[in-house]
């Protein structure tokens, strides 16, 4: 009787220790699922420069290039196609169009905003981020 009391024991805990690590193997795989990542959690960065037809390398981001407007907007419909669901532009302004005020920045017909205009245009439901800086760091960059 203790026999068969001790086994109906170790059945019991061999099923707990079953469920037990069904239990854990649940929990990895959900910790796993939920640090898995899709298009829609990414944004898109790009490089904007001022011409049509630029598609020009940046050699300190291998693999990353300038983009004219032109090229940001089919950029964007790709991005979009994969289900990309936003844009963060960095604008490359030339050197002597930057004022201490930045008042480039301000320009309804500067790069920017005819950017952002073309890419809402082409791509509505894209969202798009804006950089801007008026620091020396941010004049020296790209």
């Amino acid at each position: 009787m203790v026999l068969l009391a001790e086994s109906m024991v170790t059945l019991k805990l061999v099923h707990l220790h079953g469920l037990l690590a069904e239990t854990v193997l649940l929990h990895s795989l959900m910790v796993v699922y939920k640090q898995r990542h899709t298009p829609a959690d990414f944004i898109q960065p790009l490089f904007v420069v001022e011409g049509a037809g630029i598609q020009r390398a940046i050699p300190a981001l291998p693999g990353i290039d300038h983009l004219s407007i032109d090229r940001i907007v089919e950029a964007a419909k790709a991005a979009h196609g994969l289900g990309i669901p936003a844009i963060a532009l960095f604008p490359v302004i030339a050197p002597n169009l930057k004022t201490a005020d930045g008042k480039i920045a301000l320009d309804k017909d500067g790069l920017v905003p005819r950017c952002v205009r073309a890419v809402k245009a082409a791509v509505p439901n894209t969202a798009v981020f804006l950089q801007g800086s008026l620091d020396q760091i941010g004049r020296a960059h790209v």
